[in-house]
């Protein structure tokens, strides 16, 4: 999966920030993590946070109430590491 694909997947999920609500936000940092997701580009699995534009809120994007069917798809994309890992 592609960084921007991960972005294309929380705005069909209509993530809202936990903090204000708001549904103005961007995909923030990220960075290497052995829980995080496998992204094209990047060498190491990779904890990606989204960052609210309007109150400045930052979580990780596996903390987000996402659908089962968001859910799978990411949690594919970890098994796939962890296989590749073994």
């Amino acid at each position: 999966m592609k960084l921007a694909e991960l972005n294309e997947l929380a705005i069909a999920e209509h993530l809202v920030c936990w903090s204000c609500r708001s549904e103005n936000w961007f995909l923030g940092n990220w960075g290497p993590h052995p829980g995080g997701l496998s992204l094209e580009g990047f060498k190491e699995p990779q904890w990606v946070f989204l960052s609210c534009q309007e109150c400045g809120y930052d979580t990780s994007f596996g903390k987000w109430k996402l659908s089962k069917a968001a859910l799978a798809q990411i949690e594919a994309i970890r098994y796939a590491n962890r296989k590749k890992d073994s």
